[in-house]
């Protein structure tokens, strides 16, 4: 399968940012990565996940038709592989756990309409003990969830993949050898890495 768009998907600290760079040091030419766009939004306008949800909401419902626009452009390169990291789906589970129907409510009245859908989604995945001792070492307080979150949250990111019909959802466990778990990505996608032979 020749697949040009894939999202990445995962409990907090699976390694999506640490993974789509690895690839866009390998793969110069041919990756290019679009960060998640929660964590952009939140570091830019000194947000917290939890605590400024509306102020997040109405950010993101402008921030994703040009975040469709974005991936559309790199792919009329017939060579490049898009990394998206997360989704709205994602921040969709989120908030039905959450109680937050000030997203739900934009998502259905206007950012659904202008999400692009990759040709595949790729679960990066880890136990959530996991998660949370690698959010504690990270210490990045303004996007840090507990653990009963992340556990009810993926209960419902996995409804909303089944509400949406699509069965390109691949699941990876990344609590494994970095160079296993970079070896099947690198399966799975197709890709191979072409030895440098020029002059040194």
């Amino acid at each position: 399968m020749n697949y040009r768009h894939v999202i990445l998907e995962g409990k907090p600290t699976t390694g999506k940012t640490e993974v789509s760079e690895l690839f866009k040091i390998y793969f110069p030419s041919k990756v290019k990565i679009l960060p998640e766009l929660t964590t952009i939004l939140v570091r830019q306008n000194q947000l917290n996940i939890l605590r400024d949800r509306k102020q997040l909401n109405d950010l993101l419902a402008e921030a994703v038709p040009a975040r469709a626009a974005a991936v559309k452009a790199l792919l009329e390169d017939p060579g490049v592989l898009v990394f998206e990291e997360s989704h709205m789906g994602v921040h969709w589970a989120y908030s039905k756990i959450l109680d937050d129907q000030y997203f739900l409510d934009l998502y259905e009245e206007k950012i659904k309409q202008s999400m692009l859908f990759p040709d595949i989604f790729m679960r990066l995945d880890i136990p959530i003990a996991l998660s949370v001792q690698r959010q504690v070492a990270r210490a990045t307080k303004d996007v840090e969830v507990s653990g009963d979150i992340v556990r009810n949250m993926f209960k419902q990111l996995n409804a909303w993949h089944q509400n949406h019909g699509r069965d390109n959802l691949v699941v990876v466990n990344t609590n494994r050898s970095p160079a296993i778990v970079i070896g099947d990505i690198m399966k799975i996608l197709g890709l191979t890495y072409q030895v440098f032979k020029g002059k040194r």
